[in-house]
Formats: C-alpha cells, structure tokens, sequence
C-alpha cells in the first residue's frame, strides 16, 4: 500500500488523502459555496455562507446578457425593521454604485432559513435567514476586472453582513 508519511507519528494511505480530498470538492460543488472575504471594517461573513451562481472559482466571470442569483445565509444580532442593499464595484479602486441594485429595499427578497419560505420584515435577532436575488449583468458594463462590494444593510444603515469578492465582467 501506498502510503504519505507526514511525520513520524502518522502515516496515511495516498487513497485516503485523495478520497478525503474528492469528496471536499464534491461538497463544495454540491453546496455552491463561493469563497469570499469579509468586507474590512463591517460586520464579518461566515464562511460558507454565500454562494454565486455563476461563480466556479475566482474571480467569478460576469458574462453580459447573463443572470446573476446571490444567496447570502446570515443572522442579525439585533432585531430588524428594514433592509436595503449596499452594492458597488471598485473600478480603478473607485467604488460606483451597482446600477439597478445599491440602495433598493429588499425585504422581499429575504427568506426563512429552509430558503423556501418568504420572511420578509421585520427580521427577529438571532434567527438565520436567507437572502436571494437575481440581477443582469448589463451590456453597457465595460468588460474589466472588479472588486464586487455587497452588504445588507438595516434601517440605520448598519451593515447585518457584508462581502467582497474578486470578478471580471466579460463579454
């Protein structure tokens, strides 16, 4: 048998590291998790907890004519009254308002956590919740590289979980 020694004390067969390593793709696949980061200065994203459509890997490819659907899991720590997107993209390290999406209500779009239930407002602290949207990516988006912002906000306006993630808008 083929085995890795990694140090005097364990030895493992190269077919349990490969199975090991087939089946946290297979879950990462079946789960659509995208990784992203934490936006700096805001609250935290857990991990695991966002997953972008399109996205098989960084940075995620925007194709134009397509459509985008964000699932983002999160729990406010405080009850909620209200919730509003904060979406940009940096370009040339300039944020500009994602056309169509910053600053839109979106209540509506917030689900209980079976994902299949509508939650709405208000949102109850310590409960988990998903959010799901879809937008286009517009033609008249330049095909460059982009840093994706994407938080959501309460009623004063503090972010209830934040993202950021590396894209490239393409024809």
């Amino acid at each position: 048998m083929n085995v890795l020694q990694l140090d005097s004390i364990f030895k493992v067969p190269v077919a349990t590291l490969f199975l090991a390593a087939l089946l946290q793709l297979h879950v990462t696949y079946v789960n659509g998790i995208t990784n992203v980061k934490s936006c700096p200065k805001e609250k935290t994203v857990a991990e695991g907890s966002v997953n972008v459509s399109t996205c098989e890997k960084l940075p995620c490819k925007l194709k134009h004519g397509t459509e985008v659907t964000i699932e983002m899991r999160f729990t406010p720590e405080e009850n909620v009254t209200s919730v509003s997107n904060n979406i940009f993209a940096y370009v040339a390290s300039i944020p500009l308002p994602w056309i169509g999406q910053d600053g839109l209500r979106v209540c509506d779009k917030i689900y209980n956590e079976d994902g299949a239930t509508l939650a709405n407002c208000p949102l109850t602290a310590g409960k988990e919740y998903l959010y799901k949207n879809s937008f286009d990516i517009l033609r008249i988006y330049p095909t460059i590289p982009v840093k994706v912002h994407w938080a959501l906000l309460d009623q004063k306006r503090k972010a209830l979980t934040c993202f950021e993630m590396d894209a490239r808008i393409t024809a």
